[in-house]
């Protein structure tokens, strides 16, 4: 009887877990602009997937793409004498 339900929640479990979507980080949407561009136009269909943590880091990239090209690299930071 253990075995079974064991094996029941092992399978259970493996399915469950393939549909879960490989999560990329910032660094991955901010060098794979196409892909970036497309996870965050699917981001925007639902509030659902828009909580993901892909989603997030998609946007997170296209944020810092922005603030670069306003802001530049920034003001090199020196140590005060």
């Amino acid at each position: 009887m253990k075995t079974q339900l064991l094996s029941i929640l092992f399978i259970s479990s493996m399915i469950l877990g393939c549909g879960e979507e490989e999560i990329k980080n910032v660094e991955y949407y901010t060098q794979h602009k196409d892909e970036r561009k497309n996870k965050i136009a699917d981001c925007n269909k639902s509030e659902e997937k828009l909580n993901s943590t892909n989603c997030a880091n998609a946007i997170e990239a296209k944020t810092r793409e922005h603030s670069k090209k306003m802001f530049g690299e920034g003001i090199p930071w020196t140590k005060p004498e």
